[in-house]
């Protein structure tokens, strides 16, 4: 989405770079952290906590790709804020066994 301004003022930003296949790097780059995140699941027997956290994650990237859809800036821009609560519920999913 600002792939335009940061030509306008020459930054060398993964927008740039990316070009039109930014969505499809962005949806490779989400498959490969979900696929490490469930592979640390099988290496370190975490709990059913985790798996759940590993469901919402995978909902959440779902998301963000339909908010990218289209390219909107605003909903781009959403989408980039709306991405810390990956970390949130994945934090959630490791921590929680620890609390209770």
């Amino acid at each position: 989405a600002d792939r335009e301004e940061d030509l306008k003022i020459g930054v060398k930003s993964t927008a740039v770079l990316f070009a039109k296949f930014d969505k499809l790097v962005i949806g490779m780059l989400q498959i490969c952290l979900f696929l490490l995140l469930l592979k640390i699941s099988e290496i370190f027997n975490l709990t059913i906590f985790y798996d759940i956290s590993l469901i919402l994650t995978a909902f959440l990237m779902i998301y963000h790709q339909k908010m990218i859809k289209n390219r909107e800036k605003t909903a781009c821009f959403q989408a980039f804020l709306h991405n810390n609560f990956i970390g949130m519920v994945i934090f959630t999913g490791i921590a929680l066994p620890l609390i209770l």
